[in-house]
């Protein structure tokens, strides 16, 4: 086994299987996984076994044990190195005399020669002091505890069981060994992918140049979203295809912004023009395991995704399935087909599921003709708003799969209803959420305020975060003699300039276009029992408030229509539930003065019957 050790380092990897010992105790972390230092009789190294590997060893793996490595990736710590195992054997005691025979050599070897150890920078400096393999042990073990990066959130995916030292291909990127997503870290640079693309986002523009945003999936069903920055996006938006496979390497891993990302994964991928690496594959590659994992969300949980970009994977029992409609797309007023159904799952909580494009066709329809059996359906990728406290809506990517018999969860499901669901009293997961309750993103509620307490809690200073109110208050006037709207580019929404008949000018982008399409933003003033706020209110808000898109509007008021003054009235003295939003700012024709504006970021007509339970609510709250 001598040399073992050095050899995976040169490697970055194992390339064939290769037995070693377990040097020392070993120690099971939080996140399952196990931690200890391997031996090849001259060598150490730091080493972990995922937590795949670590169920299947059980309490098995202790102090001496031999292991035969198959899959595992060597990464660089700073001055060490670290061995990931994702694939291994625990070899029975005494499985083969001749290892003992080795042994009892491999003893005479360490008298002789002191133990080298691959430790890790600072704590370790010591380490080539120590005149023991115990010695060496007791500091590497207390480097490791302070800076492997094995010590991930516990819901970071582990590396799966194949593929790791697999090569490919000729070419620069497909020279070294392929890894699956999930075992990329931060900590190493030097790595490369094989990977479909999900989706891809269209070229965007910012201060430095031009960035894509891409999601890729491997054969283990692990997704990871990747950004290309300046000419890597324009190279990257030229050769990427949605569908085909490719080998990435040389990017950068970083941990996931959850804010923005929508891919339920830690880190996320960052490509630079200096260091981006990139080869197509072949045209006839097996495409057919490279598809997401689906990792289910329960109903009750959808209330944390609302209005997020995170998409989330649903599985619930249909209930209610609604007749095929359809809807005209603004952009380009094709028709688009729609269709809503309703899901619910062991916590008993219901929500609607609105099936757009090809899945409210073919598989609506399927849904439909099995609607009195109750099917079990499973939809992946969903996007989660606050439509009605809280609704959920398919996207171009999503699938839906109608009794799916390889899904676990949906065979649970089905028992579950068939036993007691079908009978069991259910609520809707967005009641009281749509008027009363707002959820902070740490899942809190929100209580409701007045605007006199509302623009009393307004940011001091331009540095200050914005604050953000729930209350309830009625749209007293809005001026009919302001502008209502703006001419916008229907890609972006950015303001567009008029240059000709069919002509439009954007100078966000620098292009002109043929079409364009108007959009709200106008003050209002709202008041309740406490005071009274001048509020500025935008398109999607606008269009609830007045009930007709800015175009539809526009058309009236040009044509010289008395309707347009009676729509404007028509939304007044009505009792709304308001999110309001209240930012300093300190521009320059306020002369440096700081002013507060004051936005709606929603707006819900009461629901009496909710806002009658949440007064009950409280005045129950007060008897005690």
């Amino acid at each position: 086994m001598a040399g073992v050790i050095n050899a995976l380092k040169q490697q970055g990897g194992v390339e064939s299987a290769v037995e070693l010992k377990v040097a020392g105790e070993c120690q099971r972390l939080d996140n399952g996984k196990i931690k200890c230092q391997l031996t090849d009789g001259k060598e150490n190294i730091a080493s972990v076994f995922t937590s795949q590997v670590a169920r299947e060893f059980g309490t098995e793996l202790k102090s001496q044990a031999r292991v035969r490595v198959q899959e595992a990736n060597v990464s660089a710590v700073g001055d060490g190195h670290l061995l990931i195992v994702a694939k291994a054997q625990l070899l029975e005691a005494g499985f083969n005399a001749a290892m003992k025979e080795e042994e009892g050599s491999m003893a005479t070897a360490v008298a002789a020669e002191p133990m080298q150890t691959d430790a890790l920078p600072a704590e370790a400096a010591g380490e080539a002091a120590a005149k023991t393999p115990a010695a060496a042990l007791k500091k590497t073990s207390a480097a490791l505890a302070k800076n492997s990066p094995y010590a991930t959130p516990a819901n970071h995916p582990t590396p799966p069981s194949a593929g790791w030292a697999r090569k490919v291909g000729v070419g620069s990127v497909s020279k070294r060994p392929l890894q699956p997503i999930s075992a990329l870290n931060p900590y190493n640079n030097n790595w490369s992918i094989k990977a479909k693309v999900v989706s891809k986002q269209p070229k965007r523009a910012f201060s430095k140049g031009f960035l894509l945003n891409v999601e890729l999936v491997d054969e283990q069903g692990t997704s990871i979203e990747a950004t290309f920055w300046r000419d890597a996006a324009d190279r990257a938006d030229e050769l990427l295809e949605e569908g085909k496979v490719y080998i990435f390497g040389r990017g950068n891993v970083k941990p996931a912004d959850k804010r923005y990302s929508r891919v339920r994964n830690d880190y996320a991928l960052h490509f630079d023009p200096a260091s981006f690496e990139l080869e197509s594959c072949a045209e006839d590659i097996d495409t057919s395991k490279m598809h997401a994992k689906m990792e289910f969300v329960a109903i009750d949980q959808l209330a944390a995704y609302v209005d997020k970009k995170m998409l989330v994977d649903l599985v619930g029992v249909v209930t209610e399935i609604k007749p095929l409609g359809s809807v005209k797309r603004k952009t380009d007023q094709a028709e688009l087909s729609r269709r809503d159904i309703t899901l619910v799952d062991q916590s008993l909580k219901t929500v609607v599921v609105t099936l757009w494009g090809s899945s409210a066709e073919d598989p609506g329809r399927e849904l439909e003709q099995l609607a009195e059996a109750a099917p079990v359906v499973a939809i992946s990728s969903c996007r989660v708003s606050s439509y009605n406290g809280v609704s959920v809506s398919t996207l171009q990517r999503s699938a839906v799969l109608i009794n799916p018999s390889d899904i676990p969860e949906a065979a649970v499901l089905r028992g579950w209803y068939d036993a007691s669901g079908r009978n069991a009293a259910t609520v809707h997961v967005g009641e009281g959420l749509a008027t009363a309750v707002k959820r902070t993103s740490s899942g809190a509620p929100q209580e409701r305020t007045t605007l006199e307490s509302f623009r009393g809690a307004a940011p001091a200073s331009v540095q200050d975060k914005p604050h953000y109110a729930t209350v309830m208050a009625t749209v007293a006037t809005i001026n009919p003699d302001q502008t209502m709207y703006y001419m916008a580019n229907p890609e972006n929404n950015r303001k567009v300039v008029q240059q000709g008949e069919g002509q439009y000018f954007c100078e966000y982008d620098n292009t002109t276009i043929s079409s364009m399409v108007h959009r709200y933003i106008f003050l209002a003033k709202v008041v309740d029992e406490t005071g009274e706020c001048s509020v500025q209110v935008f398109n999607e808000q606008a269009e609830q408030l007045l009930g007709m898109t800015a175009d539809e509007l526009s058309e009236i008021r040009a044509a010289g229509d008395k309707r347009y003054q009676s729509i404007l009235k028509a939304a007044l003295w009505k009792d709304n539930v308001l999110r309001l939003k209240a930012q300093a700012q300190a521009r320059a024709e306020y002369q440096g003065e700081m002013r507060q504006r004051y936005s709606v970021a929603d707006i819900r007509p009461t629901d009496y019957a909710t806002e009658s339970r949440r007064l009950l609510g409280l005045i129950a709250q007060a008897a005690f």
